[in-house]
């Protein structure tokens, strides 16, 4: 959703996939107005707010804050960059990183995160100055923290100069620093190896992408991805937008909403856990790949109202992944995980930045 604030003259939207031609539709009770952007265009115009205020509204088609990096292998014939990544007990992605020169730190890959996050304990390991504060949201509450901004980081070959922000954050677990995530590639594709157990980020989708299935990706606020995947129920297949969310430990989570929306009380076995009631799923289907009686957790509708459904690397880890951020696409294959037994973990909420 975007709102109108007649106080921002302009008003500015960026385009939540920049490099990818599409139509951008702004709708009121009243009209609408569509435009075709194109990477670096901008598109000007104005809404009459209540007959009286001029909203002047600005599109553009670029990001709103790349995030660019040098590599230290690249060559003129090397178009992608590889960092080893191991996957935790918690089914969570890690890789390890430098910030400000300090002792290598172990970071989450977490693609449900709006931004990158230091914990409050690993605060201490990194020589690093806090110039500003913003609010973060998870199951702790929405609470005010302090950041640091032009923070140098390293991560295999990649570096990034002066221009990382890091937020401190205190809902993390034992034995890991922090959490980086799509913030740092939304120019890229980020491929997610789990055979190999690699991370490699492309330039461009390389040609080894051939026989994965391509599904359109939604990029909420232009950097946490979402996919199309369905519940099948009682010979019905139910799909909506599930956040891709390699930060989650569990399964899938779905709302109340959901639940309400696709009528499936009394169609599924459900039992109170701590963190919400447990339903089983008879059939879930993702990548063109079929799951049977898949634990999930329900959870109340989010304050925003939004139907949303999340997906944990419990899941997600059975495919290897390309995700076109330049394109707007991911792509999934199964991989030798696809048949490896279920945690049944049930944790909180991701990260959100605001």
């Amino acid at each position: 959703a975007w709102y109108i604030m007649p106080e921002n003259k302009p008003d500015l939207y960026y385009v939540s996939i920049p490099h990818k031609p599409h139509r951008v539709t702004f709708r009121t009770n009243k009209d609408s107005i569509s435009f075709d952007t194109r990477y670096g265009g901008i598109y000007d115009f104005i809404i009459v707010l209540k007959n009286k205020d001029t909203c002047y509204t600005r599109i553009i088609a670029k990001e709103k804050e790349l995030l660019s990096f040098s590599s230290k292998q690249k060559t003129g014939n090397q178009h992608s960059d590889t960092i080893p990544m191991t996957i935790g007990r918690n089914d969570k992605i890690f890789i390890s990183a430098r910030v400000n020169g300090s002792a290598p730190l172990n970071f989450q890959f977490d693609l449900g995160a709006g931004g990158n996050i230091i914990k409050k304990g690993s605060v201490d390991k990194i020589k690093m100055n806090f110039d500003g504060k913003t609010f973060l949201i998870n199951s702790d509450g929405r609470n005010e923290v302090p950041t640091s901004s032009k923070n140098h980081l390293e991560s295999g070959p990649m570096t990034w100069k002066n221009n990382i922000t890091l937020v401190v954050g205190d809902n993390i677990d034992r034995g890991e620093d922090g959490l980086k995530g799509n913030t740092l590639f939304l120019d890229k594709v980020v491929e997610l190896n789990y055979d190999q157990k690699i991370m490699v980020v492309h330039d461009t989708l390389p040609a080894t992408a051939n026989g994965y299935v391509k599904q359109n990706v939604i990029l909420d606020g232009g950097i946490v991805p979402f996919i199309k995947a369905g519940i099948k129920v009682a010979g019905q297949t139910y799909t909506d937008w599930y956040m891709f969310d390699t930060g989650y430990s569990g399964n899938l989570r779905i709302t109340s909403g959901l639940y309400e929306k696709h009528q499936l009380d009394g169609k599924v076995e459900k039992t109170f856990r701590l963190w919400g009631s447990r339903i089983v799923l008879p059939g879930f289907v993702v990548g063109g790949h079929s799951f049977t009686e898949v634990n999930a957790i329900l959870r109340k509708t989010e304050p925003d109202g939004r139907e949303k459904g999340l997906m944990g690397n419990s899941l997600l880890k059975r495919f290897n992944v390309f995700l076109d951020n330049q394109n707007g696409f991911i792509y999934l294959k199964p991989n030798s995980l696809m048949n490896s037994s279920y945690k049944d973990t049930s944790l909180p909420i991701p990260w959100l930045i605001a």
